[in-house]
């Protein structure tokens, strides 16, 4: 549900504003990375730290909410993202 929600906002912004959105989910992409070397073999806390997060993705003037946040990073690891940003919550990728 929330994956869907981050979608329309993204779908409203991507016309008007593509380089915010490119600059939010580049942003995400690495908050996830940092995070990542963080918990190694511990998805579950990686999950936690950077989805659960109170800290929720801004970008200039694109701020998302608590719905919107967790829905980016649902975004981010689907076959829709780029593939530059995109996540994955496997143990087994770099």
């Amino acid at each position: 549900m929330c994956e869907i929600f981050y979608k329309d906002i993204r779908d409203v912004y991507i016309v008007t504003r593509q380089a915010q959105i490119d600059g939010l989910e580049d942003t995400a992409h690495e908050i996830f990375c940092d995070q990542k070397s963080n918990f190694p073999g511990d998805r579950m806390g990686l999950f936690k730290s950077v989805v659960l997060s109170d800290n929720y993705l801004r970008y200039n003037d694109i701020s998302l909410n608590k719905f919107s946040h967790e829905g980016c990073y649902v975004y981010l690891s689907g076959d829709s993202a780029n593939d530059e940003v995109r996540i994955s919550w496997s143990d087994n990728d770099d």
